[in-house]
């Protein structure tokens, strides 16, 4: 009999795959610095914080920030939510001074608007 845990890792291990394979498509149709391409990373950065993949997740959201800073500027807000969320996962990994600097960053994007 297969429990609700396997299932729930099937599942994610399904998903992480599909993620990453409608990525290749969808940079290959918008490019790389696409915000849906921002987008779909952060589906998958989402899915690696619920399996504790904290450091995967981080590096997943360095890349949606670039995309975000490019697309958007660098004092869009949606800059200072990612860089909230990078903080919190430095902060699980045990990296408070990155943690902090990350926190200081949104709160001056959130500073102008």
């Amino acid at each position: 009999m297969i429990t609700g845990g396997v299932l729930s890792h099937i599942a994610a291990m399904s998903n992480q795959k599909i993620y990453i394979a409608w990525n290749s498509v969808v940079e290959e149709i918008f490019g790389k610095d696409h915000l849906i391409i921002a987008g779909d990373l952060n589906n998958l950065a989402d899915l690696y914080q619920r399996q504790n993949k904290y450091a995967e997740a981080v590096g997943l959201y360095k890349r949606i920030l670039e995309i975000l800073e490019k697309a958007l500027g660098p004092n869009h807000a949606n800059v200072a939510t990612v860089c909230e969320t990078m903080s919190r996962l430095h902060r699980k990994l045990g990296q408070e001074d990155e943690a902090e600097r990350l926190e200081e960053r949104a709160r001056r994007v959130r500073s102008v608007h």
